[in-house]
């Protein structure tokens, strides 16, 4: 008779199911933040707090558990819960619309065990009493013990206050997994987990390890959960009434590291630090995910998205009470910043493996683009690949490569180095471990180290997205690690077409053989030589400034000494001249030269010209040496004529003997100069010996390398030449940049061209550009000072209002009081036009429309228009317009032309006086009918300080104009042509980028 028999399930299984699972303690956090947002939270934050026993909490306020809820799907491993998507009422939907369930295995709540041995689980479902349970993961590391030996201790409560006096039960049950229960009717249980524990510690005695049971034991007694913990959570304090909170205890070095400062020698430190920011950082995308294109944003889907997400996470440390947030949405580098970088392309990817979109390359303007695979894309119902989105946004890793300004380039650079990466999303949320440093699943870094030239991307140049979604790519699973997709033939076909688009995209727009770079980057190179000559020429000022300075604190004292000697040799010749004969007399010249000798020494060249607070300084120097040489000089001219006097000289003999005399001294200088140029030149070539060995050495190394791939037959050896020529012409422009200036400045010093004249001569440049950057800080300085003043007239307007209205009634009615609050009222809302200026704060984009502007700057300019009699016209065009951007960059561009026109319109000698503004073709216009520009100074209009203004004009209006327009992607320009203008006189064109009309 054949019989059955069951699996059995030991506890231990549990522990492979969780800590033993996940691949870390980021992702750890994922999964649970995952389980978050299956419960339908807003919220979910992670909180890591000191103390001498650290604790870590994840606070949600999800539809929570009740008690059935816990023990029939919580303590359900592989719960159906999710698998089969069960309708949620509109309770549990919390006001959120449906969501793509992310829990596929029901087991993500065991990666809690990864975070700390120690769990104190707390859930409110509305309208329903707190469950808690308490858990020490590591009772599942004994292998004898059975599942169904190991009890969870669970407690039900209704006043939060109740948990504290719970907590003491809940360790004793918690506990009897060790001790057993005492209850006589589970002595076979008792029984079995005597024994389980008593087998464990054999084991573990003979491999040398710790005994987890007294592990247990210690933490069960000294570690206990306090309530400032709890009073963290909303649901707690009352300002949710659902949610989970997970409290763990012990927790792993991972989380710990969270708490310590950025710059700890401990490496292993820094790189838990960086893990936790690549695995958490950007966990949602919002944008990207359901729109075509990032160049023709539609707003009202990406505000569908954000609905449908509407999930905010955080992570927040605790150290001595005082809370930090490092890790936010706020934080991260938004996808709406993507088209900062001078490459991106983005669009949508169908089943066929087909990319159709728009690409940027270098900055330049996008152009449509279908990319197709190079094989047909199996449509099997097992391997097949739905559709998806991608967008890729990335910079040239070098400075002399890039389009972008040189404040922008260094921003993106810094971005990358926390946010870059290639980051794969399935409805929403981040699938692990994509996008992380130590994963290239894409094969980005393999290929680019094949042939950078060719592969552009890389995983520090490229901030990369790919929106799935579960439906359309159900093939694509998860490992039960969370490692990334299961290795099927869905997960390679999706590979090979994001590869494959790629490879493309480098090599048509970007790569070293496509027609962009080999049209621009010679052009940007010339940019990059020019800049670097720039900076070579400012370090040759700043070096020479500081070796003056330098040298004149070290003559200073030398030449005190010698100017004494100067002093005391002429007195005494002066007090002796007439004893002297002719041998003493030429002692004294001999004396003299050698004084001036030293004298030449102390003479300092290439003089700034702008000394500041040491001009008084030198001035005395200056003085003080030629003093001391014109006071040798006449000495020397005494002796010659004492010496003729006392032996008289033909003046053949004169003339001979003083020539002889300074060919001898200008011969013995000579061979000084000569000695310490040698001894600076044999010190360079030693240098440059060494440079030009160890180039040779980098380039052999870079060579083998590429000679030894020769027998890989993934290679071609077309592919390995075409390296190695590439690697040559690398190296050789690499070498020009280093010898190139030396070559030149020799070649200069050949044909007695002065270097450091040339550097010092624009010294008088400098000095007026010092001037107008002084101006400039003038005005921001004025910029801050309004905002200052306007944040401080907030204050004072709210008090002289309150006070206003505590007047009596009848004090109210009086004449000088309606005068004084005219007057105030009319300075109040002058005032408020202050707000939307100011700088400070967290910038943020809205939606702008037409109406807005024009109610602004129609209250703004009232008076002003009525009282000079201007007729002010937006056109229903205008106001029909909306697009996005921030209201301090775009107000003060349109305060600004309406100012300016109103100004010009004021020059005609008429009453009819009109300013129009009105959108057309795709463009605002701001016309007026005033005397309009000069076609000589069209070119001028948007330089700095350029005005035609008799009074009253900086010359800066325009300038700011223009700039402000352009740090949100918008172009302004002069209307030329007669025929475009709306108006007789000037006409300014504003192309606003993603408008609506």
């Amino acid at each position: 008779m054949v019989s059955s028999v069951s699996f059995q399930t030991r506890a231990r299984t549990v522990d492979h199911l969780g800590r033993e699972q996940i691949a870390d303690c980021p992702t750890a956090i994922s999964e649970l933040w995952k389980n978050s947002y299956d419960a339908y939270a807003k919220n979910v934050e992670l909180h890591i707090i000191d103390g001498d026993h650290p604790v870590a909490t994840i606070f949600d306020d999800g539809h929570g558990m009740s008690r059935e809820d816990f023990v029939n799907k919580w303590l359900v491993i592989g719960t159906e819960s999710k698998k089969e998507k069960l309708d949620k009422t509109v309770e549990e939907l919390n006001g959120l619309k449906p969501r793509a369930i992310q829990g596929q295995k029901g087991i993500g709540r065991l990666s809690s065990a990864i975070m700390g041995p120690l769990l104190l689980l707390v859930s409110k479902k509305k309208n329903e009493d707190y469950v808690a349970c308490l858990i020490d993961w590591r009772l599942f590391e004994n292998p004898y013990i059975y599942l169904h030996d190991i009890k969870i201790p669970i407690e039900s409560f209704s006043n939060p206050s109740e948990l504290t006096s719970l907590l003491p039960d809940m360790y004793n049950t918690l506990m009897g997994n060790i001790w057993g229960s005492g209850n006589p009717e589970q002595t076979e249980r008792n029984i079995r987990i005597e024994s389980a524990w008593h087998a464990f510690e054999e084991l573990e005695r003979k491999d040398n390890r710790t005994s987890t049971k007294e592990a247990i034991e210690s933490t069960i007694i000294n570690s206990a959960f306090e309530t400032s913990h709890f009073e963290k959570w909303d649901v707690w304090n009352g300002k949710s009434s659902h949610g989970t909170a997970l409290f763990i205890g012990e927790i792993n070095a991972d989380l710990a590291a969270q708490l310590q400062s950025n710059d700890s020698p401990d490496n292993t430190v820094a790189q838990a630090q960086n893990k936790f920011m690549t695995t958490l950082t950007s966990f949602c995308e919002r944008n990207v995910g359901k729109r075509n294109d990032i160049f023709g944003l539609d707003q009202e889907e990406v505000e569908k998205n954000i609905a449908a997400t509407n999930f905010n996470y955080k992570v927040i440390t605790w150290q001595h009470d005082i809370p930090k947030i490092i890790i936010s949405p706020e934080l991260d580098f938004p996808s709406d910043d993507f088209d900062k970088n001078e490459h991106l392309f983005s669009g949508y990817v169908d089943k066929f493996g087909v990319f159709k979109g728009k690409v940027k390359a270098f900055s330049k303007d996008e152009v449509e683009t279908v990319i197709e695979p190079p094989y047909t894309v199996s449509q099997h119902a097992k391997g097949k690949v739905g559709g998806f989105h991608i967008t890729v946004a990335s910079f040239e890793s070098l400075a002399q490569n890039t389009s972008l300004e040189p404040g922008v380039f260094q921003n993106i650079s810094d971005m990358s180095n926390k946010y870059a990466g290639f980051l794969v999303y399935r409805d929403g949320l981040r699938v692990m471990p994509y996008g992380r440093e130590d994963n290239d699943f894409f094969e980005i870094e393999h290929r680019r180290s094949k042939n950078a030239g060719l592969y552009h991307y890389s995983n520090r140049n490229t901030f990369g997205r790919i929106v799935i979604t579960g439906n359309d790519n159900s093939n694509l699973n998860d490992k039960a690690g969370r490692e990334g997709f299961i290795d099927n033939k869905a997960s390679k076909t999706f590979k090979d077409i994001v590869t494959n688009i790629l490879s493309a995209i480098s090599k048509r727009y970007i790569g070293r053989t496509s027609e962009n770079r080999l049209e621009l980057q010679p052009i940007f190179k010339e940019e990059y030589r020019t800049k670097k000559a720039k900076e070579a020429k400012d370090r040759k000022l700043k070096l020479s400034k500081k070796n003056f300075i330098k040298s004149l604190n070290t003559n200073q004292p030398l030449l005190h000494d010698i100017s004494d000697k100067v002093s005391s040799l002429s007195v005494d010749f002066k007090n002796n001249a007439a004893s002297y004969d002719v041998t003493e007399l030429e002692s004294i010249n001999t004396k003299i030269n050698e004084q001036k000798r030293e004298l030449s020494k102390l003479r300092l060249t290439s003089v700034p010209a702008n000394l500041d607070k040491l001009e008084s300084n030198y001035r005395g120097y200056s003085d003080s040496l030629a003093f001391s040489s014109s006071l040798l000089n006449s000495t020397q001219a005494s002796i010659s004529f004492l010496i003729e006097k006392i032996n008289p000289k033909t003046p053949e003999q004169l003339v001979t003997e003083r020539a002889e005399s300074l060919t001898r001294a200008l011969r013995k200088n000579l061979k000084l100069n000569y000695k310490d140029l040698q001894d600076k030149f044999n010190s360079e070539l030693e240098r440059i010996n060494n440079v030009i060995k160890l180039r040779e050495e980098y380039f052999h190394t870079e060579v083998e390398n590429i000679t030894s791939t020769v027998n890989n037959p993934n290679r071609k050896l077309q592919d390995i030449l075409l390296e190695l020529e590439h690697k040559k012409d690398q190296h050789d422009l690499d070498n020009d940049e280093i010898f190139t200036p030396y070559l030149s400045a020799i070649e200069s010093l050949q044909n007695s061209i002065d270097i450091e004249a040339i550097a010092l001569m624009n010294s008088d440049e400098l000095e007026a550009l010092e001037k107008e950057n002084n101006r400039l800080n003038s005005l921001a300085q004025l910029g801050v000072t309004v905002e200052i003043i306007g944040h401080e007239l907030d204050s004072l307007d709210n008090a002289m209002r309150q006070g206003m209205n505590s007047l009596p009634e009848d004090v109210k009615l009086l004449n000088p009081v309606k005068s004084i609050e005219r007057t105030y009222d009319g300075i109040s809302n002058k005032f408020k036009f202050l707000s939307p200026l100011k700088l400070s704060g967290i910038t943020k984009k809205v939606t702008i429309t037409g109406k807005e502007i024009n109610d602004y700057t129609t209250n703004f300019f009232a008076d002003l228009v009525k009282d000079n009699g201007i007729n002010l016209e937006f056109t229903a065009n205008f106001d029909a317009i909306s697009f996005k951007d921030e209201r301090s960059r775009i107000y003060p561009v349109f305060i600004n032309l309406i100012n300016n026109s109103r100004y010009w319109v004021c020059q005609k000698e008429t009453s009819k006086r009109h300013i129009l503004i009105d959108y057309k073709d795709g463009q605002v216009f701001i016309s007026d009918d005033g005397p309009g520009v000069n076609k000589q100074d069209i070119k001028s209009l948007f330089t700095l300080f350029f005005t035609m203004k008799l009074t009253g004009g900086r010359g800066i209006g325009l300038y700011l104009c223009r700039a402000n327009l352009a740090a949100g992607g918008h172009k302004i320009a002069y209307v030329k042509n007669e025929d475009e203008k709306l108006l007789s006189g000037a006409n300014f064109v504003i192309a606003l980028k993603r408008v609506k009309g």
